[in-house]
């Protein structure tokens, strides 16, 4: 982006804005749209570091301003500092989660020289842990250095850490031997500290889940509890008073600070006795006292509203050109604006994307529609919202806007582990059956210290036949799997020291090599078939991929490469997309449907209930409103004349994608070319709809979806009778769903 900034930071405005700084006395602005509040708040930075405090009406604002402001500056640098209540005096949405986001933001915000920290009103009014009580509390270890184990044991526990066998959230630590595993109250991960001697040989981070390493690090960062008494502080009490306040919006941050302790009064009167504070100011900031500190600072209030006259600087900035994912919109903007009939109608225009994939994607299109790539000036660095520069004719787009699409916070990748392994041994209760890779069936009755050669080893205690126990160390948790059964069924324990489960195994074994030569015979006839082999990508399928309005994650995009590639080939396609409820098949699905339509193929959607069925026509139509592809439901909510219309265009090849329950599996359903049968949660149809698939299936591509598949289905695709593609990455910004059990509180239900 570097030569979008250039461009902007030449401007005017901004050496108007660089002389109001220096002279220390409040600024007055206005006229900033979208994304381009980042550029500023930079430039800033650049020509007058300081450390800044951001104050913006609502949150989703103040996340999309990081993640814009962390484009130019270090993740470190830039932090953000949620409110930890919906309503005053409201735990609600509290989480570990949020209160590590929050103590991480104030221990930023101490160790940087010039940080930028972005806040809303209700956080602002909020009490803090004291600066000093944060600073006194922060311990950093370097690879290479002395810190005896048992002083950082020490020093963890006076901190408020809480030590367990393994750990699983924050606040948490474990030490076995060497290995010193931590939990800090402000980070995001795990870190795990291993010792030679008193010296730290390596320290990294791992997943909670699987306990693997993910990231080896130089230093790691901890952080003691604060006491909840020593908050008696404010969030400004952070800042030097040399530092910026910018305030967004100030008459409406006005209001929502008068309102929140108007909110604050009542709801303390009314929540006295259940409140565990001694008086309103204890928990929040009084409004003139507030006031006064933010007095302190160099203020820089932006109104949008503001007449120019009574303003230092304006910036002249509006909304860009929206094309809500028509391609058609871009290219005729694109000609007007870079070809113009008059000189005042030509535009320089940026269009900033995130990842090379994009950029491959949109140079495709361009060069494509337009015969030559337009001179346009495509550029690394995508902020939420783009923005119109109309003196300077300098217009900024960005990807996902144009194609209608979702900006998402990248996730760092989890490590996939197998969901049948034990976890964590909270996911184990007393008298739970378990496997033994190599013992056998046996019940889990707890945890056991013992002693081997003069250690203490912490050990699960599995009890078999007669009563017999065996003790399996931690490290060996990954040799246990969870017994999984008919519920109710009580399997028989295993006699150790026999043969018992080495002949279990040997007939288990036995059994599968006759199922896997009788499906190996079944899938070599397919195999041997000739399939129909599809057609490369066309500009249609690229534009409909770009107007995806999520992020493809991982999974996602390996599995959609998997089936194009399966289709593109001469052999007919067999493949299961495993992944959970919301991780993104059916994205999967639609691409594969589309990809069939561009060459003429029909497309059989079928699925086992008939508000699925409603639900997929609902999503497909929307998807590809913008091409001419037929889409038709045909379930119990058509009518009968509904229904034979439908089952005659089918036949007659006028409609492309048909989507339905066992109503498609009829003798009377049709097709005129079937290429694609897409089949959603197999292990719901019976046996008599399973006969009637196979002859569908003969030589047409199959691609079945599901997110518990039945051992039958899973296990010819382990064994590759079947393709597997296992979506298991959630989407970014997926949040997982909070129940919380409270009393009835009307305003509690009117801010959710």
């Amino acid at each position: 982006m570097f030569k979008l900034k250039a461009k902007i930071y030449e401007l005017p405005e901004f050496q108007t804005l660089e002389k109001y700084l220096h002279q220390n006395s409040t600024i007055r602005i206005s006229g900033i749209y979208g994304s381009f509040l980042s550029f500023v708040l930079n430039y800033i930075q650049e020509v007058h570091p300081r450390p800044q405090l951001i104050v913006l009406p609502d949150g989703d604002a103040a996340e999309k301003l990081v993640s814009d402001l962390r484009i130019f500056l270090p993740e470190n640098q830039v932090s953000y500092f949620p409110s930890d209540e919906v309503v005053p005096f409201d735990k609600g949405i509290f989480s570990p989660a949020l209160y590590s986001m929050r103590l991480h933001a104030l221990t930023q915000t101490i160790e940087h020289s010039a940080p930028i920290l972005v806040t809303t009103p209700p956080a602002l009014l909020r009490r803090t842990p004291d600066p000093e009580s944060i600073q006194q509390n922060i311990l950093n270890l370097k690879v290479g250095e002395e810190f005896e184990r048992e002083l950082l044991l020490e020093w963890l526990v006076e901190s408020g850490y809480e030590r367990v066998s393994i750990i699983e959230e924050i606040g948490q630590f474990s030490a076995r031997g060497g290995i010193v595993d931590v939990f800090s109250f402000e980070s995001e991960y795990p870190c795990r500290i291993e010792y030679f001697g008193d010296t730290i040989d390596s320290i990294r981070y791992f997943d909670v889940l699987s306990q693997l390493s993910t990231e080896k690090v130089e230093q790691i960062r901890l952080l003691g509890r604060t006491p909840e008494d020593d908050e008696t502080s404010s969030l400004l009490d952070y800042f030097p008073k040399e530092s910026i306040l910018w305030l967004d919006d100030s008459l409406r941050l006005s209001k929502q600070l008068d309102e929140w302790w108007e909110e604050a009064e009542k709801r303390y009167e009314e929540k006295r006795g259940e409140l565990s504070i001694a008086s309103l100011e204890a928990h929040y900031v009084p409004l003139p006292i507030l006031r006064e500190k933010m007095d302190h600072f160099q203020q820089i209030i932006h109104e949008h509203l503001l007449p120019k006259e009574k303003c230092d600087v304006v910036f002249p900035t509006t909304a860009p050109a929206m094309f809500q994912g028509n391609i058609k919109l871009l290219i005729e903007h694109l000609k007007k604006h870079l070809s113009p009939a008059t000189p005042s109608e030509r535009r320089e225009i940026y269009i900033l994307y995130e990842d090379s994939s994009t950029k491959n994607r949109l140079t495709d299109i361009l060069e494509a529609e337009m015969g030559i790539m337009p001179p346009v000036l495509l550029e690394d660095g995508e902020v939420h919202e783009g923005f119109y520069l109309p003196p300077y004719h300098i217009e900024v787009l960005t990807a996902h806007e144009i194609f209608n699409r979702l900006r998402m916070q990248r996730k760092k990748k989890r490590v996939r582990i197998s969901a049948s392994l034990i976890r964590n041994l909270q996911t184990l209760n007393y008298g739970d059956y378990v496997v033994h890779v190599d013992y056998g069936v046996g019940k889990y009755m707890g945890t056991e210290k013992i002693t081997v050669a003069g250690v203490e080893k912490e050990c699960l205690k599995l009890i078999y036949a007669d009563n017999d126990v065996l003790y399996v160390t931690l490290d060996k948790l990954n040799r246990i799997q969870r017994y999984v059964g008919e519920e109710g069924f009580q399997p028989k324990l295993t006699k150790l020291g026999s043969v018992e489960w080495e002949k279990t195994k040997d007939k288990t074994r036995k059994a599968v090599e006759n199922i896997a030569r009788e499906l190996v015979e079944l899938y070599a006839k397919r195999l041997a078939s000739e399939g129909y082999s599809f057609s490369p990508d066309t500009l249609w399928q690229k534009e409909l991929e770009a107007a995806f309005p999520f992020e493809e994650t991982i999974d996602q995009h390996r599995a959609i490469e998997e089936v194009k590639k399966d289709m593109e080939s001469p052999r007919s396609m067999d493949r299961l997309i495993c992944g959970d409820v919301g991780y993104g098949k059916t994205e999967v699905a639609i691409r594969a449907a589309f990809k069939a339509v561009m060459d003429g193929k029909q497309v059989a959607v079928l699925v086992p209930t008939t508000i699925l069925a409603q639900q997929h026509f609902n999503t497909f139509t929307e998807r590809m409103y913008n091409f001419p592809v037929n889409i038709e439901v045909l379930s119990r909510f058509r009518s009968r004349r509904q229904q034979n219309d439908i089952i005659h265009r089918l036949a007659e090849g006028d409609v492309d994608i048909i989507i339905g329950t066992h109503r498609l599996l009829s003798e009377d359903v049709r097709f005129k070319d079937l290429g694609l049968l897409i089949i959603d949660e197999e292990q719901r149809f019976g046996v008599r709809h399973k006969e009637k698939l196979r002859q569908l299936k003969t030589n047409v591509d199959t691609i079945t979806l599901t997110a518990t598949p039945i051992p039958r289905t899973l296990h010819m695709s382990l064994m590759g009778a079947r393709d597997l593609s296992i979506v298991d990455t959630p989407p970014g910004n997926r949040h997982p769903i909070v129940t919380e059990i409270t009393t009835w509180d009307a305003q509690l239900i009117y801010k959710a």
